[in-house]
């Protein structure tokens, strides 16, 4: 789950029905407060609201809802659950949070560039899994 203390900065741009159900914990880091997703105790990246108000990153709601991070998360089956709330059909109406991606991304430049490599190659990795699995039903393998 990620928490936020202070928002006043996210809040102004992120959407009112659910911006209070996912802030509470922050930390520091060269300066700016960032939000920390709490599963893997890493600063949030590409981050997807589901319609729970449950933040992830996108990689981890794709993992999440059993989908190719390349298909996205609202390709998820309609019997995914979000991992926090256990609610069902979550996925369908998730929003890509763009305010806050672009937020970190202009203020921690080389972690973002990181995380953005670390996110293609795991999507290049799975596309090329997805491809030859598919090429091998085709042929009757």
């Amino acid at each position: 789950m990620l928490y936020i203390i202070d928002i006043t900065i996210i809040l102004t741009k992120v959407k009112k029905d659910c911006e209070m159900k996912f802030y509470k914990n922050i930390i520091s880091i060269h300066n700016i407060r960032l939000m920390v997703w709490s599963f893997v105790q890493d600063t949030l990246f590409n981050p997807y609201a589901l319609s729970c108000g449950h933040l992830f990153c996108k990689g981890c709601a794709c993992g999440a809802a059993s989908v190719y991070i390349f298909q996205g998360v609202k390709s998820a089956p309609p019997e995914a659950k979000c991992p926090v709330c256990r609610a069902v059909g979550v996925f369908a109406h998730a929003v890509h949070m763009n305010e806050l991606d672009l937020l970190i991304k202009t203020r921690c430049k080389d972690y973002w560039r990181c995380r953005m490599r670390e996110e293609r190659t795991e999507m290049v990795k799975q596309s090329k899994e997805y491809w030859e699995s598919q090429a091998m039903l085709s042929m009757g393998i």
